[in-house]
């Protein structure tokens, strides 16, 4: 074999913007965001004793705070139960969404990007989830109130649907703020 080239041919080479993965990698860490959503999910919905009945409480104080003086609807707390004059509003683990909170938390450390805007994410992602959730009790108060027959679809479909939205488009929205990050020095 000759190391010469024949005169005419080109020698073509490909440049590359942003580091390729492999396909091995790009299983590995589809893996790792699988597994990573597992443990949440096994996490979230089994909450450790001592941490879960405080933020029931403190979500059930800050909501009846809210259906007070918002709503001017009566309310009168007990414990972590919200009572309505036709309803009481029980608030449990789940309707502090903190799970949402956790997957939210992580679909943002999957992201390859710096750690300042991972932080970014955290400082103005997390509060917003929680004002929105505020927000999703105050207004099961108000169907409650005005609407009780509408009460258990709007908890359980609209809310909800609601709930995951407002989540996926935070995030949406913090990668946008990230686009140039993520193109990459020669992306821009």
């Amino acid at each position: 074999m000759s190391a010469h080239k024949r005169p005419g041919s080109a020698h073509v080479t490909r440049a590359v913007s942003a580091p390729e993965r492999s396909w091995i990698g790009t299983v590995l860490y589809a893996a790792l965001a699988a597994a990573a959503l597992i443990a949440v999910t096994i996490v979230v919905r089994t909450p450790p004793a001592s941490f879960a009945p405080s933020l029931r409480l403190a979500t059930a104080v800050a909501s009846e705070w809210l259906i007070v003086n918002l709503t001017a609807i009566p309310v009168t707390l007990t414990g972590t139960e919200l009572r309505l004059a036709n309803h009481v509003l029980r608030i449990d683990y789940l309707c502090t969404a903190v799970d949402l909170m956790v997957i939210y938390l992580l679909v943002v450390a999957l992201v390859p990007v710096s750690w300042a805007s991972k932080l970014k994410a955290v400082v103005w992602g997390v509060p917003f989830i929680v004002a929105t959730n505020l927000a999703r009790i105050v207004g099961l108060a108000v169907v409650s109130q005005w609407a009780p027959q509408y009460f258990r679809a709007v908890h359980n479909y609209t809310f909800e649907a609601f709930m995951v939205l407002a989540v996926a488009g935070t995030w949406a929205v913090w990668l946008w703020t990230c686009r140039d990050e993520l193109r990459g020095p020669r992306g821009r």
